[in-house]
């Protein structure tokens, strides 16, 4: 915005003048969500789903996916407040570790009854004669190779977490399933809140 006032109407304009500008406008700076590239082949197939199951009727749906927990918190990018006035403390530091790399990755379902099975995923992810294995379309479904190293307490910690959620829990997250395909149709296909 910066270099178009400088190009375009030969203007000298500092970031600080333009953030409170935006700030004015009730505009907040957040940090970028990640989310998976929406091609348009793939707004096309989310457009595609939400008008089929517009009116669907979830209770015989099983839900899968797979995640990576790691021993270390996120790999990721982590925000705190704190005053700068007052000392640092550990719950403004992300620490750091030369080892700590190691996580456990899962593949995990649950449905309108409650959590289904939570397994433990060594080696690599892939189908099994006669049977049909429902996914998300990540790229690591058809690796050839999934290296992972895995600590035997967090998968236990993991099972254990998996083994207490409630079958309400599954439900509230159940009954979001009409708002999330309204907000794909709204979206016409595009990205969502979700």
């Amino acid at each position: 915005m910066r270099f178009k006032f400088a190009n375009d109407e030969n203007m000298i304009i500092s970031p600080n003048t333009i953030r409170r500008a935006l700030r004015r406008q009730g505009l907040v700076a957040r940090v970028k969500k990640k989310k998976p590239l929406l091609r348009k082949r793939h707004r096309i197939a989310r457009l595609k789903f939400a008008r089929k199951y517009r009116d669907w009727t979830v209770r015989k749906v099983i839900w899968s996916d797979e995640s990576k927990f790691m021993i270390w918190n996120s790999d990721g990018r982590e925000w705190c407040w704190r005053d700068p006035k007052l000392p640092i403390t550990s719950q403004h530091v992300k620490p750091t570790v030369k080892y700590g790399k190691e996580s456990v990755m899962v593949w995990a379902c649950f449905g309108y009854f409650g959590v289904g099975l939570c397994c433990k995923i060594d080696g690599r992810m892939n189908g099994i004669n006669d049977v049909i294995f429902q996914h998300d379309n990540d790229p690591k479904h058809a690796a050839h190779e999934t290296k992972e190293v895995v600590e035997d307490d967090l998968w236990n910690k993991v099972q254990q977490v998996w083994n207490e959620v409630d079958v309400e829990f599954c439900l509230k997250l159940i009954d979001t399933m009409p708002q999330r395909i309204a907000d794909v149709l709204k979206a016409s296909g595009g990205y969502t809140r979700w």
